[in-house]
């Protein structure tokens, strides 16, 4: 676990909190101070040790999505030496089920190793398949409609920083849920 030190004259945030196990999913929200806004970054460290009995399941986000280098970019690491198969999903026209509007009407998924120029793995409309709808019941993730633009991977991962860049196809922005699963017990 590492994080680079906030000079103790920011106007940053942070927090340290143990968090109940079982007792549902944990949402972090920002908003801007007295300042204007802009972007920010949100971290979430597991400060237990590897051989805790307890481990992260899913991290999300949910934020908008514009055009050109206005992409949602959230990052994710994989500690270890070994790897780790996650399902990555960007999910814009399947949040009009849960009453959220503005979404992003086809989103795209591309997964970049830290410092890579090139995607590990990517995708535009998941397409419905089996193999992928069975895993969003295995994780307890929402399902999504088999013809949706919303996109999903499944992708195995070797220990280090990830980032998963979400933007729209044919330059269209609006909001989207980006989540992270982890598929290994």
């Amino acid at each position: 676990m590492v994080a680079f030190a906030l000079p103790e004259t920011s106007k940053d945030a942070a927090v340290q909190s143990r968090l109940p196990v079982n007792q549902g999913g944990y949402s972090v929200r920002i908003s801007a101070g007295s300042d204007a806004g802009g972007i920010a970054l949100t971290e979430i460290f597991g400060a237990d040790r590897e051989d805790s009995p307890v481990r992260s399941m899913n991290v999300s986000t949910l934020g908008f999505v514009g055009t050109g280098d206005e992409v949602l970019a959230p990052g994710f690491v994989i500690r270890g030496t070994g790897s780790k198969r996650v399902l990555i999903r960007a999910v814009g026209p399947g949040q009009t089920q849960l009453g959220v509007s503005g979404v992003l009407t086809d989103p795209r998924i591309a997964v970049y190793s830290a410092g890579a120029g090139a995607p590990m793995a990517s995708n535009d409309d998941w397409g419905g398949g089996a193999a992928l709808k069975a895993t969003f019941t295995e994780v307890g993730a929402f399902s999504i409609l088999d013809s949706s633009k919303d996109a999903a991977v499944i992708v195995t991962l070797p220990a280090g920083a990830f980032t998963v860049v979400v933007s729209g196809a044919g330059s269209s922005s609006g909001v989207a849920l980006v989540e992270v699963y982890d598929l290994d017990p």
